[in-house]
């Protein structure tokens, strides 16, 4: 996964801190696109997988993993998808 040089990675984890709650809601948005994907049943997209397997995450590499996987998800699902992915966008 492709990213800026100076770009801040992150540890997937749940614990949120009140100095930087970017990572917190980086790992909120990949938890919600992991549920919802399987309460459909459907695998992981390949960057979302990628993020779960090595427990790290960026901004850019959040936000690339969630419009892949947003063309993977039923229409039913979009709507809730194209918020996760604003929030991320917007901070």
């Amino acid at each position: 996964m492709n990213q800026p040089d100076n770009e801040k990675v992150y540890e997937l984890n749940k614990e949120c801190s009140l100095e930087d709650h970017r990572p917190c809601m980086l790992t909120t948005a990949v938890g919600m696109a992991a549920d919802i994907s399987e309460q459909e049943g459907l695998t992981l997209s390949p960057q979302l997988q990628y993020i779960m397997e090595t427990q790290r995450l960026t901004d850019s590499g959040v936000r690339s993993a969630l419009r892949e996987w947003v063309n993977t998800i039923p229409e039913s699902q979009k709507e809730v998808a194209a918020e996760l992915l604003s929030i991320v966008e917007n901070g």
